[in-house]
Formats: C-alpha cells, structure tokens, sequence
C-alpha cells in the first residue's frame, strides 16, 4: 500500500520499514485478509506502528456464456459437449462440474432432447451454471424395395424374389412384412417373400416399421408367364 508520510519531532521525514506481511488463511488463493505491518522509527530509537488491512471478498460471479446446442442424427451422436473454459475474477480457471443429463422422452431412442448440466463454483462459493442442449431427429430408414419380375413358370411354382434392403442410418431395429395379392395370396414376415406364386401377375406390398413407427411403403410386382 501506499504508507503514509511521517515525520519525527524536528520535522524530518522517516522511512517506513516493512516488518511483515501476514496472510489469512496462509496460503491466500481467496476470500480473506492480507495485512501489512510497518514500524517508523526516529532518529532517537523511539517506533511506531501502522498497519494496512487488505480484505478479499468476491461478491462477482463469474461471467458465463449462453447455452450451446445443435443438431444430431442420432442419439448416439450427443455425446459429451466440449465445455466453455471460465475463469473467476481473479483470473484463475474453474472446473466444470457435469451435474445432470437428461433425455427428453426418456430412454431417448427417436426425436427428442439431450440436455448435459454443469456447473462452475468459484473458490467464493459462487455457483454459475451453463447447458449443453442437442436435438436429435427422428433416424431414417433407406428402403430398397426388389424391382419387378417377370418369371417363366416351373414345375412347383416355387420362385425366388430378391430380398428387400433397409438400412436405419442409426443403426436401430425395424420390422418388415409383406402381403400378397392378386394370382397369389398369402403374408408373411421378414425380408424374402420367395416361395409359391401361380401364374398370373401377383403384387407384394411391402411394409418397413422403424423403431419410431414411422411406417415405409413400396411394391413389387410379380408376374408368371
């Protein structure tokens, strides 16, 4: 600090000298008192005392900022966001602290919400906290359905159709199933309706389910000559 001017009985100025420096606590890292102790002695030996009391209070929380989000395919890509760096007001860097995760719906399998919760507590106490919001779309469902054909008949009237592709671009489950109409009638499951078809022109229509429920649609015709 800036010690104040003294001066003995004849007018003389006297130099202060710093006796000691007394933190509390030891080490100071926060809130707490710094104290400078100085003594000023005359020419004739004779000293006095002047003392200096620092006293830290952080009454300012740290500065944050908005909220980050963004969007995602799939649920399995809202992972861990990378967390903004803060400081307090002294400068010195803060951990966040991940608080919660919460889905929206939960379990989150389709379109929803991931939100990740943290917090930031300076060395005061003082708590700020920041989110982390993803939107997940609804996964997506890439359906090849079998191309027409056209089959010469054989003895049995067993034939092999091509099989269906569907592909979840998250990975997720989905159920396919199929019915028959026209020359041939029968359903079934899976993705290979191969098997009887008389002659005549038959129709599968195919049914691919998400995980979602959402529902894809496509046909393929079957014609025996």
């Amino acid at each position: 600090p800036t010690t104040p001017v003294v001066v003995d009985v004849c007018g003389n100025n006297i130099v202060p000298a710093l006796i000691s420096t007394v933190d509390a606590p030891d080490p100071l890292t926060c809130e707490g008192t710094r104290v400078y102790a100085y003594e000023y002695t005359d020419c004739s030996g004779l000293t006095t005392s002047w003392n200096f009391t620092y006293t830290i209070d952080i009454g300012t929380l740290p500065t944050i900022p908005a909220d980050g989000s963004s969007t995602v395919s799939c649920a399995a890509e809202a992972i861990d966001p990378v967390t903004p760096m803060i400081t307090d007001v002294c400068g010195n860097n803060i951990t966040p602290v991940l608080e919660s995760v919460i889905d929206s719906p939960n379990p989150l399998i389709c379109a929803g919400t991931r939100t990740y919760n943290y917090s930031y507590t300076d060395c005061s106490g003082g708590v700020v906290n920041w989110s982390y919001i993803y939107s997940v779309d609804d996964p997506i469902i890439t359906v090849t359905c079998p191309t027409d054909q056209v089959l010469d008949a054989v003895p049995g009237d067993n034939y092999i159709i091509p099989l269906l592709s569907a592909v979840n671009n998250c990975g997720g489950g989905f159920s396919i199933s199929w019915d028959i109409t026209g020359a041939t009638t029968r359903s079934g499951t899976g993705d290979d309706a191969s098997g009887l078809f008389n002659v005549g022109v038959s129709d599968i229509a195919w049914t691919v389910t998400d995980m979602c429920g959402n529902v894809y649609n496509c046909n393929t015709s079957v014609e025996i000559l």
